[in-house]
């Protein structure tokens, strides 16, 4: 008995379980005689459906699934057919990023391109790229790791220490201090609840450098980050996550969060778009 499939997007899924298909796979043969292809239609017409075809179809890291057109209208054009798994293909689909604020919105794209890296890490060694290429790749990868193991900490019961008063701050001007800073931000919250919305928004962009804490070698290193609100006000943000404890529990280290004592400049952000 035949599936009636509703909201199945991934092609592979449809076929593997014998859901009814209506064969798209003629698209395949057009899309051979373009050299740029344009689709507009209205949502729930298929499209991300259509997208996952083309990528196993083309995708040379699916050759495993070959199988999944046998049958199907484009296994009768042997001209197309000798397309078949042997192009580099990269499938992203941005229907999910669904966020109410463009700091949001950036944070869920460097997830989606981040996912992309991970799938294809082999770029990273690539004869094609210069050493000095692959050197960021690496780099964009290691700090975007980073960023994500920190979401995925504090989406899973991290704990938040944020050093509210600091020694350091007793002999800063008031306006740079963690403590005025939060209170002037965020009034009427609770701090370790505003803490953590805002470091779920870091994207890589936001990310500075990394720095060994020369006080406790052995502890994990520290992480810093600007981002700007109220489209003027720049934030200095240093953090560390640690697994503390026998039970391995997860605790993100907020040592600073307080405006800059200096202005933010583009060469402090090796990530940042230009």
């Amino acid at each position: 008995m035949k599936l009636i499939p509703t909201g199945i997007e991934n092609f592979k899924t449809m076929i593997d379980k014998n859901a009814y298909y209506v064969d798209k796979t003629n698209l395949i043969a057009d899309i051979l005689n373009e050299q740029v292809v344009l689709y507009t239609r209205p949502r729930r017409f298929g499209k991300t459906l259509n997208m996952s075809m083309l990528y196993y179809f083309f995708s040379i890291k699916e050759k495993e699934n070959a199988y999944l057109f046998n049958d199907l209208y484009i296994s009768k054009n042997k001209e197309a057919l000798e397309h078949q798994n042997k192009y580099p293909t990269i499938f992203i689909s941005l229907k999910e990023m669904k966020n109410l604020t463009f700091d949001a919105q950036i944070s869920s794209f460097s997830s989606i391109i981040y996912e992309l890296l991970e799938k294809n890490l082999e770029i990273l060694s690539a004869s094609q790229l210069t050493d000095a290429t692959k050197k960021k790749l690496n780099s964009l990868h290691d700090e975007t790791t980073s960023i994500e193991d920190l979401k995925f900490s504090l989406n899973n019961g991290a704990q938040i220490d944020f050093q509210v008063k600091r020694v350091v701050d007793e002999k800063r001007d008031e306006k740079y201090t963690n403590q005025y800073t939060v209170n002037r931000l965020f009034p009427d919250e609770n701090p370790v609840d505003a803490l953590k919305r805002e470091l779920l928004t870091l994207s890589v962009e936001d990310y500075m450098r990394t720095v060994k804490d020369t006080r406790f070698l052995k502890r994990s290193e520290m992480r810093e980050f600007g981002k700007v609100y109220n489209g003027t006000e720049d934030v200095y943000i240093k953090i560390r996550v640690e697994l503390l404890g026998l039970y391995g529990n997860t605790t993100t280290f907020v040592m600073s969060f307080h405006f800059a004592e200096k202005a933010f400049t583009p060469e402090m952000f090796p990530y940042k778009k230009k």
